[in-house]
């Protein structure tokens, strides 16, 4: 333990493979140099210590690494997307062919309760904007708290400054709202999530429409529109609906609206078609993630941690639910799950001396000083950390950063108070500077620009004139092939079942053994059957003396020969000697073969 493992000059093996004693020198060089951070084995005063840990007793994660890896959906093919793109054009045409302003924000609320609406971003920005703008014109919606209510939820969540006077008309002096409408109080509950501070109508509207949607939960019957009303009221007071996991929500609307006569068919289709998209694109990523969750060993090695991985992901999806927002989600995810483990360690299972040594290590950022000082679980878990930030913010460099205000070349990137905008985003007053001071924080090693001598220069640079690729990325990511159905594998399984009772059974003499491991080896095929071609290999080599059935065959004894040394057997060159004239020390022709 205390120094790094080195390649030995008298090595016989590599990885466990047998070599020859040339290769067998280089190749354990490459490889131990290629690996030597992780391989390198550092001692630490924690070593051969037993120390007591205390437990939390967390139950394993239900979703392990092969069910997850078994999820699949028929929802990734081509054929659905198609019919998707087609439904998209259809509901663009039909959000221009209503004209009334409740019927369009009517039918904004469904797009965005289904999910769809940032399919139809600039066109629900149109129209409320058209609403807004022509506000003094709401004979539409005098007298009709629905419709108030909906323009003002719609509108306040879109940013628009609405007021809360539009609701003064629905309230009596004496004993405030007025309204016997179920579907004017669900509406204004809504809305009144959208108050702002000090805004005395939105807090009166919040207790008028939660004591009535209370009691009308505890006054439904049997029927099933009654049921119908309280399952409503039961969901709007558990939750804001812009608190709700978007998809969650979609899921369970698409239910409620497909009962609804006075539906839209090509909303409906798009949303199922939609819900059941996304949920094939979630699993594949959930796939992914849980490929680097299993790479990373943090399940496996530190069993005290919890695994909130499928968790964590939902939090993501619950935050970007949008397809585009695939990376995000990853990191998101990732973080969390990082954040689960390194909470378990300070909480559960490190001791405090260990602790210290963690938070300096994550201090310093030092990866030769982890290896040195920490414990095996801690330096999983830092390299864990260590590698996913530096990746993300490699991505971050590259992709999405670019600055709101830049110092001169002398210095550093700060934070300025006056910033408006993070990264292109607008933000309030408050949050914006507190973010920023954030962002800045964090990516300080990345933006931090250093002046030289080339600073304002113009350098005439040469150019080798390379040709662009022809393999671009639309064009690779269009491959495609029919041959990821299931259907395809599972032939494939039954193929290589059939396969193995040939080599195992049904072929017995050498040479046809070797004709058949030299012909998977050529087929590409020899990867399925490594442990036979072993077991046959070492046979053949053991049973060397029993050498009739290659006497005199040039073509057997080559054949042997090959693919004996080709798999690590010490074979001599010697077995040729009878193929030679002794007089001519030349190789004679005794076989066609």
């Amino acid at each position: 333990m205390s120094s790094c493992i080195n390649p030995s000059t008298l090595a016989t093996s590599v990885n466990g493979f047998k070599c020859l004693p040339l290769a067998t020198n280089r190749a354990a060089i490459r490889i131990m140099a290629k690996n030597k951070p992780v391989q390198c084995l550092v001692s630490t005063k924690y070593d051969n210590l037993t120390v007591d840990r205390r437990s939390a007793n967390y139950q394993p994660s239900i979703w392990d690494h092969d069910f997850l890896q078994s999820l699949n959906s028929n929802y990734t093919d081509e054929t659905y997307k198609r019919r998707a793109e087609e439904l998209k054009g259809k509901v663009k045409t039909a959000i221009k062919d209503v004209t009334e302003p409740l019927d369009q924000l009517e039918l904004i609320d469904n797009l965005q309760r289904l999910g769809l609406a940032y399919h139809f971003e600039p066109e629900i920005r149109n129209i409320l904007r058209n609403i807004h703008n022509h506000n003094k014109d709401y004979n539409w919606r005098k007298e009709n708290l629905y419709a108030t209510s909906l323009e003002f939820r719609l509108l306040r969540q879109h940013g628009y400054p609405v007021s809360q006077e539009v609701f003064s008309g629905f309230k009596d002096d004496k004993v405030g709202f007025i309204c016997d409408d179920f579907k004017g109080i669900l509406s204004l509950h809504e809305a009144s999530y959208y108050s702002l501070e000090g805004e005395s109508i939105m807090e009166e509207a919040w207790q008028f429409t939660s004591k009535h949607l209370k009691e009308m939960m505890i006054t439904s019957n049997s029927k099933e529109e009654d049921v119908f009303v309280a399952e409503q009221a039961k969901r709007a007071l558990e939750l804001p609906l812009h608190w709700k996991v978007p998809m969650l929500e979609a899921r369970w609307f698409i239910h409620v609206y497909e009962k609804r006569e006075d539906k839209n068919h090509l909303l409906l289709e798009l949303a199922k078609l939609e819900f059941n998209t996304l949920q094939a694109i979630y699993q594949e990523e959930l796939k992914d993630i849980s490929g680097w969750w299993k790479d990373t060993g943090l399940g496996e090695k530190l069993s005290f941690a919890r695994n909130r991985l499928v968790a964590s992901f939902l939090w993501s999806m619950g935050i970007a639910f949008e397809p585009q927002f695939a990376y995000c989600r990853r990191v998101l995810t990732i973080s969390i799950a990082l954040i689960t483990v390194i909470d378990d360690i300070y909480d559960v299972y490190g001791t405090l001396d260990e602790l210290e040594i963690f938070t300096d290590a994550v201090a310093r950022w030092d990866i030769n000083y982890a290896l040195k000082h920490l414990p095996g679980y801690m330096k999983m878990c830092f390299l864990a950390l260590y590698n996913f930030v530096n990746e993300f913010a490699y991505y971050y460099n590259c992709k999405l950063a670019y600055t709101t205000s830049v110092c001169p070349m002398s210095s550093c990137i700060v934070p300025s108070t006056s910033f408006t905008s993070v990264n292109g985003f607008k933000c309030p007053p408050l949050a914006t500077n507190r973010a920023a001071t954030r962002i800045i924080t964090i990516n300080k090693p990345v933006q931090c620009l250093v002046s030289a001598k080339y600073d304002n220069l113009t350098v005439d640079r040469r150019s080798a004139n390379y040709q662009p690729s022809i393999w671009d990325h639309d064009f690779l990511q269009s491959l495609n092939s029919g041959y990821t159905d299931e259907t395809y594998k599972r032939q494939a399984e039954e193929l290589k079942g059939k396969v193995m009772t040939t080599i195992n059974k049904d072929v017995t003499e050498p040479l046809d053994q070797l004709e058949l491991i030299d012909n998977l080896q050529r087929l590409g095929l020899a990867y399925h059957f490594e442990t036979e071609i072993r077991n046959i290999l070492h046979n053949i080599y053991n049973s060397n003396k029993d050498y009739n059935w290659r006497k005199e065959n040039l073509y057997a004894t080559s054949l042997e020969f090959r693919l004996l040394r080709q798999h690590g057997y010490p074979v001599c060159q010697d077995v040729f000697n009878g193929f030679k004239d002794t007089r001519e020390a030349s190789f004679v022709m005794i076989s066609r073969k």
